[in-house]
Order: structure tokens, then C-alpha cells, then sequence
């Protein structure tokens, strides 16, 4: 499941990332909420690669009509999604999702954020089992040094959006698996320069190119 601001634009720019998410999170389909920006420029990505997506528009109209307050209408739309329903209709003066999706949600992937998006994150957090994975600033960027190693890479929240060809292998991993891949080979990493509070996209030039096994 997919979430995002709406004023974010996902391009192809992103798609080297959202390959290498893929392969190392082991996704293959995206759900998403149909607010455009970084909901359409992912689904996009995701129809190109053959995926399974799956919109979840909020029921605006339908609240409007019932009297009831618009604004609610998106965070309904985020427990259902949740729950993997949608699909509403209005019964009796309430609204009531009548649509099961296939399967259930496996991961929640927050891109740049706004009200909604973080309304998101803060229930799929509710849910312990469902891993939550932040694609938002601050971009960092890290030396690690240890036996045969001296690289560096680039996080972008809680993912690694660019490495050295040592570390590629870390390409859309989360910091924290590796981190346990790090201790494991007696590597540490600390971290270089100034963390960018307002870079949201892919590294501007650099080449995630084709992922190790490693």
C-alpha cells in the first residue's frame, strides 16, 4: 500500500527506487487511494512493471450528500483500506464500505507527506505486524568503514536510495536491515555532512544501477 502528498511528482526518475523496493520488500501488487500526485505517479510505475493495482478512492460524494463532514471522508477511507474494503455506499443515513479486495495489506510504503498520508502511517503503526516504511526527508548520507570496505550511501528516511557499487546490495533495503547486515560483516556506518530536511526525490544524478545478491 501506497501513500503520498498529492503535489508530489513520482516520475521515472523514482522508478530505479521503486524497482529496487520491489525486489528487496518483495511486493507484487500496489494499493493505493486514488488522490493523484504520488498515489498516480507510483501506480503508474507499478502498471509498467505488470503489477496488480488496486485504487481505494475516500467516498466524498457520498459523504456530502448523507450531510456528513467531508473531511472525515479520507480517514475512513484509510481504516477500510486497511482492512482491505472499499467500495461504499449509503445505508440508512451511514456510509458502509461493500467491496472486499483480494488479499490483505503486507507493507505501507509513505512517500512526502501530508495530513492524510500521516493519518495513514499512524494506523497501518497500530497494526504491529504490518511493517511501515517512511520514503521522506531527511535525506542522510553515511560512511562505512570496516574490513575491505570504505563506501558510502544515501538514506532517504527509512530507506537506502543510493549506494556505492560495495554497498549496492543495500539499495531499497530499510535502515535497519541493513544495519544487522552491516554488524554481521563488522562494518560501521556514521553519518557525513548535513541531513536535508526538504530533498524528496531520488538522488538527482546519481545511477542506482543493477542490484548485487549480496
Amino acid at each position: 500500500m501506497v501513500g503520498g502528498r498529492r503535489s508530489l511528482r513520482v516520475d521515472d526518475a523514482w522508478w530505479p527506487l521503486l524497482d529496487a523496493l520491489r525486489e528487496r520488500q518483495r511486493f507484487d501488487r500496489v494499493w493505493h487511494g486514488a488522490r493523484g500526485g504520488a498515489d498516480a505517479g507510483v501506480a503508474a510505475w507499478a502498471r509498467a512493471r505488470g503489477l496488480e493495482v488496486v485504487e481505494f478512492p475516500a467516498p466524498f460524494e457520498l459523504y456530502e450528500a448523507a450531510g456528513l463532514e467531508v473531511a472525515q471522508a479520507e480517514p475512513r477511507r484509510n481504516d477500510d483500506m486497511l482492512r482491505a474494503w472499499g467500495g461504499y455506499r449509503e445505508r440508512g443515513g451511514s456510509i458502509i464500505p461493500c467491496a472486499r479486495a483480494g488479499g490483505f495489506v503486507e507493507l505501507v510504503l509513505a512517500l512526502a507527506p501530508d495530513e492524510d498520508t500521516r493519518d495513514l502511517v499512524s494506523k497501518a503503526r497500530r497494526w504491529r505486524s504490518l511493517p511501515v516504511i517512511e520514503l521522506w526527508p531527511p535525506r542522510r548520507h553515511w560512511r562505512v568503514l570496516g574490513p575491505m570496505v570504505d563506501a558510502e550511501l544515501t538514506t532517504l528516511g527509512d530507506v537506502v536510495v543510493y549506494a556505492d557499487l560495495p554497498l549496492r546490495w543495500a539499495v531499497g533495503q530499510t535502515r535497519a536491515q541493513v544495519r544487522g547486515q552491516l554488524a554481521r560483516r563488522g562494518w560501521r556506518a556514521r553519518g557525513i555532512g548535513v541531513p536535508c530536511h526538504h530533498c524528496e526525490g531520488p538522488p538527482a544524478g546519481e545511477e542506482l544501477g543493477p542490484l548485487s545478491s549480496g
